[in-house]
């Protein structure tokens, strides 16, 4: 099911539950599906550096995938050297990469291997970036490199700072922390006034 991050009923400014979204829409039980993966490096990249981005493309699906195309651009600081596939048509165009690979049966698998030079002028440690899109009947699946992290689950609740509880280290709450600093206070203020008196 798709999850949205939305405040828990009893949250912080620190920390997020998730909370289910709504039903997700029946898909067909006969049907293709494709999964794009990308790897790089080295990463980061300085100039000169020669560059292999390779590209997995699955169909984890239970029907054929028709008409299948990968497409890519590269970064401008990539310079494209060769293109090489396990099966299909690759092209160069520029920056842009095209693969035409056809029909894709479940449990098929490409690989796209790219290989480039960073040209000169990059900054030194430029960090490496892919995106790759395929195309096929009826749908479309995207990979990019470096992954993006996965999103927020039930079980992950989205808490970028201090856990809900408390600290970082898990210690005490931070309202039962600031109770204690209060209290704390008001007593050093009622030493000092019975020492006036006294």
């Amino acid at each position: 099911p798709t999850e949205t991050a939305t405040p828990g009923p009893t949250a912080t400014p620190w920390c997020y539950t998730v909370t289910p979204g709504p039903p997700p829409t029946a898909t067909p039980a006969h049907a293709p599906r494709l999964v794009v993966e990308v790897q790089g490096h080295p990463d980061p990249v300085d100039p000169g550096d020669r560059v292999e981005i390779v590209i997995t493309v699955s169909n984890v699906g239970n029907a054929p995938a028709t008409n299948v195309v990968l497409h890519d651009r590269l970064e401008a600081y990539l310079l494209p050297l060769a293109i090489h596939a396990t099966r299909g048509l690759p092209t160069l165009d520029g920056q842009a990469v095209t693969v035409v690979i056809g029909t894709m049966d479940p449990g098929d698998r490409v690989v796209i291997t790219i290989e480039a030079e960073v040209r000169s002028g990059t900054a030194p440690g430029t960090a490496l970036r892919d995106i790759a899109t395929v195309t096929y009947d009826g749908g479309s699946a995207q990979g990019e490199y470096p992954p993006t992290p996965p999103p927020p689950t039930l079980d992950r609740p989205i808490c970028p700072f201090l856990p809900e509880s408390g600290g970082e280290d898990g210690g005490a709450p931070l309202g039962l922390l600031a109770t204690a600093l209060l209290l704390a206070a008001a007593i050093l203020v009622g030493v000092a006034a019975l020492r006036r008196r006294a």
